[in-house]
């Protein structure tokens, strides 16, 4: 069967209108021109209808994707020289943080104090705005009636 004679889809016919405004973007069509191609794009019903719209357009074409040349797999060596490093660190750290364990406890705890105290400096006010305003309004409600009588 010939390509010309293959019946659209509404996507093929989407893409033609779009690849339309793309042109007259570009300034290859005037708005009339525009408007009749784009009303012949969404009633045509072939393949062949559909190119007669855009054969005196450019079309982007593709190029095709170039193959790279296949380089043979190099082997990964680790970097010794940040293995080394890292070595030394831990060498030099780690008796450090032994030794200075309770010190390093102790700050640790006064830095939490510090920011405790730090945020209950900052939000307190609203805290304690917040439960001032809840326990005004929990005085304004009205006394609920001691009678219970269930709402059907």
């Amino acid at each position: 069967m010939d390509p010309r004679r293959m019946r659209v889809s509404d996507d093929e016919r989407e893409r033609v209108a779009a690849f339309l405004r793309e042109q007259a973007l570009e300034g290859r069509l005037d708005h009339e021109e525009l408007e009749d191609r784009i009303g012949g794009a969404y009633r045509a019903k072939t393949a062949g209808e559909l190119e007669d719209l855009i054969e005196d357009l450019p079309h982007r074409r593709v190029p095709a994707a170039r193959v790279a040349p296949q380089r043979p797999a190099r082997r990964q060596h680790p970097p010794v020289v940040l293995m080394l490093g890292l070595a030394l660190l831990a060498l030099l750290t780690v008796p450090t943080l032994l030794a200075g364990g309770v010190a390093v406890a102790m700050a640790l705890v006064m830095a939490i104090m510090v920011a405790v105290f730090v945020l209950g400096f900052a939000f307190g006010p609203f805290i304690l705005l917040g439960l001032l305003v809840s326990q005004a309004v929990r005085r304004r409600r009205a006394p609920h009636s001691r009678h219970w009588s269930p709402r059907y």
